[in-house]
């Protein structure tokens, strides 16, 4: 007897990015360096500018994504965070 398994679809990395850079982020100063925070993720970057901070920002949670969605993990970490 054959059985088939039901598959359901792979979450859409680029959507999963765009949710998450549309997320609230922190941002402060230390020691003359801007720090951008996705506290959802728990992801940091640095950058001499607010803005590079927040550049730095959304590359790392595009990398971060593309890497669950390579892994296969993208949709426990999507479940997780009650996002669909």
């Amino acid at each position: 007897m054959v059985q088939f398994t039901q598959f359901k679809p792979a979450p859409n990395p680029v959507a999963a990015c765009d949710f998450f850079t549309r997320q609230p982020i922190e941002i402060w100063i230390d020691d003359g360096v801007h720090i951008a925070s996705c506290q959802i993720l728990g992801l940091q970057s640095t950058g001499n500018t607010q803005l590079e901070s927040i550049d730095h920002l959304k590359e790392e949670i595009k990398d971060y994504i593309f890497a669950a969605s390579e892994m296969g993990t993208l949709q426990e970490i999507l479940s997780e965070l009650g996002a669909r």
